[in-house]
């Protein structure tokens, strides 16, 4: 299995300028950031995000699956990502800020 580590939506942490349609403030708790470790069960790589799906251990340690959106795929292209760079099977550490809503629906 190859690890791959997959940075979400921290466009604006590292000082890149992000242009969307929502308030990352609004939608994200910018200042708790998640790591979630274990299979991509899915990668859809569509507009206007693409949305990474792991399945991996909660805070109890029991597994669950976990949804990630990511930025849009015009600047996933751009930074050399397609939609065959994550594969079903992956092991993949996903890091992100938590969502406003993610204690119920487990999404980063």
């Amino acid at each position: 299995m190859k690890s791959l580590w997959v940075a979400l939506v921290l466009t604006t942490a590292a000082g890149i300028p992000a242009y969307a349609h929502h308030s990352f403030a609004k939608e994200y708790f910018e200042n708790q950031t998640i790591s979630i470790e274990g299979e991509l069960v899915d990668f859809e790589y569509r507009s206007p995000h693409a949305w990474v799906y792991v399945m991996g251990k909660d805070s109890n340690g029991q597994m669950q699956r976990f949804a990630a959106e990511w930025s849009n795929p015009n600047r996933l292209a751009r930074q050399g990502i397609t939609k065959d760079t994550l594969r079903v099977g992956d092991y993949v550490i996903v890091t992100g800020a938590l969502h406003a809503i993610q204690e119920s629906t487990n999404c980063i």
